[in-house]
């Protein structure tokens, strides 16, 4: 799988919550300024003159059934320091203060990684930017 290639973690890039631009030093945890998803859903991060939508169809929300195949989660968790956890009869990937969102992982044209998580009580209320990589080529 392509997750054996070799990442660098950037540490400094610009998440914008459909309303701010916010600057981001490694990890973004904040609540959206808008929970109308017509708002949220036009976030972005910036990075080296790219800007990298986070709602769309490119991202893979991190959860399977729990007896179906779970090497992909597992090497997610594993290269990305995430918690695998079952829920109900789930399997997903976590964090530590964040047990109960969802997260997802986004392959920016195999040239950036991003991993986030969404949280909230019956909407989507918050953001949790676990990281953002760079795919570096041979």
């Amino acid at each position: 799988m392509f997750l054996k290639v070799e990442i660098r973690k950037i540490v400094d890039y610009i998440f914008n919550d459909g309303h701010h631009d916010n600057d981001v030093k490694e990890i973004y945890d904040n609540y959206f300024t808008s929970c109308d998803f017509e708002v949220f859903s036009k976030s972005f991060v910036k990075v080296c003159g790219e800007k990298i939508m986070l709602f769309g169809s490119n991202n893979i929300k991190l959860k399977n059934e729990v007896n179906s195949d779970d090497s992909f989660l597992s090497e997610i968790a594993d290269k990305f320091d995430l918690i695998l956890k079952i829920d109900g009869f789930s399997l997903k990937c976590v964090v530590e203060n964040h047990f109960f969102d969802d997260f997802f992982f986004l392959n920016y044209d195999e040239k950036y990684i991003i991993i986030y998580g969404l949280g909230g009580s019956k909407f989507v209320e918050s953001i949790y930017i676990h990281g953002l990589w760079e795919v570096l080529k041979d």
